[in-house]
């Protein structure tokens, strides 16, 4: 895209990393006579995609631009909707919405303050949680809700989007901003988390796989999680994530790796909390049963 003279202000990988959305600067409105430029674009972005359907943010035009892709003919199809400008972020809108008194509360009264969700991917199953993006001061925040209501809040880092976690928890010192927060850091701030992956060899490269950081609070943070995670597709990530695998693999063995037994028994979080502490958060959720590989793990640690 920066071949094409496209300004990329941001990307978010939703739906298990197949659908990208991508925050930009178009130098052409999309909605002229400028389809000589605009189909090579997207047919190319498609291409790399996979063939998986994307969307763009136009900040410059105050455009949505959805491409669906079909699987079987690789047609593409181009939908267009406005939204009204947003400035830079200052963080008033986000502190009402991201705080403790919005976990819990009703998606409608959620919605009151958001507006509609931008984007909704529904759950796994009818009764697993559905997670919704939102468009909040520039930032996009994304909700996880369960049976109408709100189980989680978090979103997507940048230096302009951070989420306050001492809004939902009490810590002296007060948590420092999380926009460039590694997870050496986070486990400084917030507490000792157990460490997890979507896994670790032979993933794909179009699952962009990611590894966390869980912390479940006490009673007395109403057993809060804060989840924090960094997908692989980063090269920091990807080299961190290795070195771990490559020390389960020696111990353990590749059934072990492969199986993700790790993210079960925590063997080895003391030794991803060093190797990944230098490693750049790239999302924080907070709230309850907060998706995940642990979701899996017949106990829950």
């Amino acid at each position: 895209m920066e071949d094409a003279g496209v300004k990329i202000i941001k990307v978010e990988l939703c739906n298990d990393g197949k659908y990208p959305i991508f925050t930009v600067g178009f130098k052409y409105d999309p909605r002229g006579q400028t389809d000589d430029y605009f189909n090579p674009l997207y047919a190319k972005v498609a291409q790399a995609n996979g063939f998986w359907p994307f969307s763009f943010v136009d900040v410059e035009d105050s455009l949505i631009i959805d491409v669906g892709v079909d699987q079987t003919t690789k047609n593409l199809s181009v939908n267009f909707e406005e939204f009204s400008s947003v400035p830079v972020s200052t963080g008033a809108g986000l502190s009402q919405i991201l705080n403790r008194n919005m976990l819990g509360a009703q998606v409608t009264y959620l919605e009151s303050l958001t507006g509609p969700a931008w984007k909704v991917f529904p759950g796994a199953t009818p009764s697993a949680q559905e997670l919704r993006i939102y468009q909040v001061d520039g930032c996009q925040v994304g909700a996880e809700i369960l049976n109408g209501d709100v189980q989680s809040l978090g979103m997507n880092l940048s230096s302009g989007c951070g989420i306050d976690l001492n809004r939902f928890i009490v810590r002296t010192p007060a948590i420092p901003p999380t926009n460039a927060m590694t997870f050496g850091a986070f486990e400084n701030a917030v507490g000792h988390g157990s460490f997890a992956a979507d896994c670790l060899d032979g993933c794909g490269n179009a699952d962009d796989p990611s590894v966390y950081d869980r912390y479940v609070g006490p009673q007395a943070d109403d057993n809060l999680e804060i989840v924090a995670s960094a997908s692989t597709a980063d090269g920091i990530t990807a080299a961190a994530a290795g070195q771990w695998e490559a020390l389960m693999e020696t111990k353990n063995g590749q059934f072990y790796v492969d199986q993700l037994l790790f993210n079960c028994d925590g063997d080895y979080d003391a030794q991803a909390a060093s190797i990944l502490q230098n490693v750049p958060i790239k999302t924080i959720f907070i709230g309850w049963n907060v998706a995940g590989p642990w979701s899996s793990c017949s106990t829950q640690r």
